[in-house]
């Protein structure tokens, strides 16, 4: 699922969840805003929600 994500909100996520980066970190690596990173890594979870409730549905 992760996969199926854009790369600008994979990578936040990536890096925060797996690697244990800190929210200020990753936006320093990325050269974006705290808040550009907070809203990309909403998105990523909201698309992964919808599709994850979309494969139970179907089991």
């Amino acid at each position: 699922m992760l996969e199926s994500l854009p790369e600008k909100q994979r990578i936040p996520l990536l890096l925060h969840y797996l690697e244990g980066f800190s929210l200020e970190e990753i936006s320093q690596m990325l050269h974006v805003s705290v808040g550009i990173v907070k809203y990309r890594m909403y998105q990523a979870r909201k698309k992964l929600r919808v599709e994850w409730n979309g494969k139970e549905e179907a089991l």
